[in-house]
């Protein structure tokens, strides 16, 4: 420990070192609560930091902030104090012994119906916020990902939205992804065009935090709306529920979204539509073993039972619930009967690859190619 360095100059390390490992506009909420942190408590160096300094902070705090925040808050300026206890700046972690209530933080189920999204975007009459009410409704950007957006991440002849990281942008994710554009999102962007440098507020460059905030301006337009409470993050999450509740895999809406499998199967799985199998425990035993071999009890069985050949080319076509759907059964009772008849079906997210990515199908038949 060197005792001539002062809390503000280790500070200035940590910011430095740490200003490499986290997207931008994350370092600079971090920066601020530390600066303010520093501003507190008043100390020339580290090791004068007391426990019950930083107790009295967070119970400042959470007289004006959200619990859920304040230990937020606690976590940044806990990494701060490891990072000095681990370069011997100091003996111990002050943070060990503050204590916040315990919290849990709620998921925000708050989404719009169809009916409400065509309300929100056909009554609006700005054209710069109509794009941000898309970019949200219809394919899910982050409020960051919309300031951010730019001309050159549109390809309005394929119909696809590609978010890409630049030089002063960062994903969440840090990943780039591709969105499909709706029809309706992109016969709008034809209309509105593609403008550079920014697709809105072109002209600024830098703001703040975001380089512009169209915040204000959205709220009061749904504000005019009774019965619509929403902040813009809504409108990714109406994004999301709409596709879940029509059936679409939660494979893809996190793809699309930028998120992981788990976490939007967390948020979004209670809305994919009912399954019909579940009535299968009210089955007979005769309609139980046909459900089980895939078989419709309602018509002859040489007739619901396809030949070897015509099931291999079937599955190896289209998606399995697809090709199911074709022949009238369910994609359980389909899989179940290739697995009987010993026919190779492609691997789980075979059909989510580009055809150039996919394996050919296995070209081998067996020798008698009727189903048994």
């Amino acid at each position: 420990m060197n005792k001539g360095v002062t809390f503000a100059q280790y500070l200035e390390m940590y910011l430095a070192h740490r200003k490499c490992s986290l997207a931008p506009r994350f370092f600079t909420s971090v920066e601020t609560v530390l600066r303010s942190l520093l501003l507190f408590l008043d100390v020339t160096y580290p090791s004068q930091v007391k426990t019950a300094c930083l107790q009295k902070w967070a119970d400042e705090k959470l007289l004006s902030i959200k619990p859920a925040s304040v230990a937020s808050y606690l976590q940044w300026s806990r990494l701060f104090f490891q990072w000095c206890v681990s370069r011997k700046i100091l003996r111990k972690d002050p943070t060990e012994g503050v204590l916040l209530p315990r919290v849990r933080k709620p998921f925000r189920r708050n989404f719009l119906s169809k009916e409400q999204v065509h309300r929100l975007i056909s009554g609006c009459r700005d054209d710069e916020l109509k794009y941000c009410l898309y970019c949200g409704f219809h394919a899910g950007l982050r409020l960051n990902e919309v300031v951010m957006s730019r001309p050159e991440w549109f390809d309005l002849q394929r119909g696809l939205l590609h978010i890409t990281q630049g030089p002063n942008f960062e994903t969440k994710d840090r990943d780039d992804r591709t969105v499909p554009l709706t029809d309706e999102f992109r016969e709008f962007l034809f209309k509105y065009g593609l403008r550079a440098p920014y697709m809105i507020a072109p002209n600024k460059i830098t703001g703040k935090v975001y380089r512009v905030y169209f915040r204000k301006r959205f709220l009061h337009y749904v504000s005019t709306f009774n019965g619509i409470n929403l902040s813009f993050h809504d409108c990714r999450r109406t994004f999301a529920s709409l596709l879940a509740s029509e059936g679409v895999s939660i494979y893809k809406i996190s793809k699309w979204l930028g998120d992981g499998v788990q976490v939007v199967e967390r948020h979004y799985s209670h809305l994919v539509p009912q399954d019909p199998e579940i009535n299968r425990i009210n089955l007979s035993v005769e309609q139980a073993t046909a459900a089980a071999l895939g078989i419709d009890p309602g018509e002859p069985e040489e007739q619901a039972v396809a030949s070897w050949e015509d099931l291999y080319q079937l599955v190896w076509s289209m998606p399995m619930t697809k090709a199911a759907r074709s022949i009238g059964i369910s994609d359980v009772g389909l899989r179940k009967r290739c697995i009987r008849l010993e026919i190779p079906i492609p691997p789980v997210g075979y059909w989510n690859l580009p055809p150039s990515r996919r394996q050919p199908a296995p070209l081998l038949l067996p020798a008698t190619t009727e189903a048994a």
